[in-house]
């Protein structure tokens, strides 16, 4: 399952299905047990409550008015806090995510968002109160959803590019050259890190390892040779920088679910 992050959610031409949303009386004290894959992303609005969110040997606290992200095939427990008179404790919208045909979610694992626009809050509530409303209108909900995740990714835009403008140089190496052969090393010391500190930022960054993110570039690349040219597949992948035909058959196969002799016959 592919990862979109939240502040690539505004530009990503993603679907939406399996919608439902509702609101939520929580009781206090009791912990709700998720023990198999959840079936849809979740995100919820804590208005009168607040949570106790643990998965994966870890947990956050989530207060009242903050936001949950909870994914596709999350598993986790929540323990019921600060449950008052409030009408309803939570808001909770779910749907299901596809980008380019393929299954999404926004994180792997829950996430706390609690420095927000208020008006996001808003947007969760308009999409609970279009699905609950007596002559429901698809469109309309599917609309409220759609309006939520755009919300959420141009929030998260706002301080995305402070955040990860150390490695713009790397990035830009992979970006206009991802046929060349740069290292780890080679792209860290363009920005002024260590190996480890660019890894890892690289993947808060794109959801994917430098290694993994230039393939993907390189595949785009090779599906274009291979819908506009007659070029054969040692050609295509040597001019691409793989080390060989095999292992960029592999690769375009892992990235696409066809060989790229298929996937030229059937996009040529």
């Amino acid at each position: 399952m592919q990862k979109i992050p939240f502040e690539k959610l505004y530009s990503a031409d993603f679907e939406i299905s399996d919608l439902f949303c509702m609101r939520q009386k929580w009781v206090e004290g009791v912990l709700f047990r998720m023990d198999h894959p959840r079936k849809s992303n979740g995100i919820l609005y804590l208005k009168g409550c607040s949570g106790t969110y643990t998965f994966s040997g870890r947990s956050f606290e989530a207060p009242r008015k903050s936001i949950v992200y909870i994914p596709q095939g999350g598993i986790y427990t929540c323990l019921n806090r600060d449950c008052g008179n409030s009408v309803p404790d939570a808001y909770l919208v779910e749907f299901n995510l596809r980008l380019g045909g393929e299954s999404a979610v926004l994180s792997d694992v829950p996430l706390l968002l609690d420095d927000f626009d208020p008006y996001i809050a808003e947007l969760i509530k308009k999409a609970v109160s279009a699905y609950e409303s007596p002559l429901r209108s698809p469109a309309a909900v599917r609309a409220a959803i759609y309006s939520l995740l755009s919300e959420l990714g141009q929030d998260a835009k706002k301080d995305f590019g402070k955040k990860y403008q150390s490695i713009a140089p790397g990035i830009r190496l992979l970006e206009e050259s991802p046929f060349a052969s740069y290292s780890v090393e080679e792209l860290s010391a363009a920005c002024g890190l260590s190996s480890g500190c660019f890894r890892r930022l690289f993947r808060e960054y794109s959801g994917k390892s430098p290694v993994e993110y230039r393939n993907n570039l390189k595949i785009e690349m090779a599906k274009s040779l291979l819908e506009n040219s007659n070029a054969t597949l040692e050609v295509v992948a040597e001019s691409l920088g793989f080390e060989s035909s095999a292992y960029f058959c592999r690769v375009f196969k892992k990235k696409t679910g066809m060989a790229p002799g298929e996937w030229r016959s059937v996009n040529k």
